[in-house]
C-alpha cells in the first residue's frame, strides 16, 4: 500500500520536491534493517555501526536518481578509507536480474538491496530519490528529499560526518 503510495505521489506532476533542503541535526536512531544485496550478500544497518552510511532511495526509472549515481559511485571510492558506506536502496518493481544489469552497466560499487514497502515506510520515503545519512552512531543526521542540486554541498555534508569522533 505504501509502496503504491510513493508510485502515485511520483507521478503525479509537481509532487516531488526538486531540491535538498530537508535537514536534521542529530536526530533519531536510525530504523534497523537486514537485506541481501544483489550480490547475495546479508546486509544490515546494524553491521555499519561506526561508518558513515549513506542510504539511497532510488529506482532505475526514476531520472534524477540515475544522475545521482556517478556521485555516489565517486563518493563511495574517494571516501571509503574514511569510513563511508553507500547502501541503493532500490525501490523497483523489476525482478532483480533487471536491477542486477543496471547495476552492472552503471559500475556502481557500493551495495545495492531491493527495498521494500516496509522499509520505504520506516525512513518514511514519499519521493525518490530519497537519501539518508546516518552518523557513526546510527542516528539520522540528514535527509535529503528529491533530486540533488548542489552534489558538491552534499559532499561537503558527508565529509563533516566522516570528521565527527564518536563519543
Amino acid at each position: 500500500m505504501a509502496l503504491a503510495a510513493l508510485v502515485i505521489c511520483l507521478i503525479a506532476p509537481g509532487c516531488a520536491p526538486r531540491d535538498s533542503r530537508v535537514a536534521q541535526p542529530a536526530g533519531p536512531e536510525a530504523p534497523a534493517w537486514v537485506a541481501d544485496d544483489l550480490a547475495g550478500v546479508r546486509q544490515s544497518l546494524a553491521d555499519l555501526r561506526g561508518k558513515v552510511v549513506l542510504i539511497d532511495f532510488w529506482a532505475t526509472w526514476c531520472a534524477p536518481c540515475r544522475q545521482e549515481i556517478p556521485d555516489y559511485i565517486a563518493w563511495q571510492t574517494r571516501y571509503a578509507s574514511e569510513g563511508l558506506v553507500i547502501v541503493g536502496m532500490s525501490l523497483d518493481t523489476l525482478p532483480a536480474e533487471a536491477v542486477r544489469a543496471f547495476v552492472r552497466k552503471a559500475g556502481i560499487n557500493y551495495p545495492v538491496v531491493l527495498a521494500d514497502a516496509d522499509l520505504a515506510e520506516a525512513y518514511a520515503v514519499e519521493v525518490l530519490p530519497t537519501t539518508v545519512l546516518i552518523d557513526r552512531e546510527g542516528r539520522i543526521r540528514h535527509r535529503k528529499v528529491g533530486a540533488m542540486t548542489d552534489p558538491e554541498a552534499y559532499a561537503a555534508k558527508v565529509r563533516a560526518l566522516l570528521a565527527e569522533r564518536t563519543r
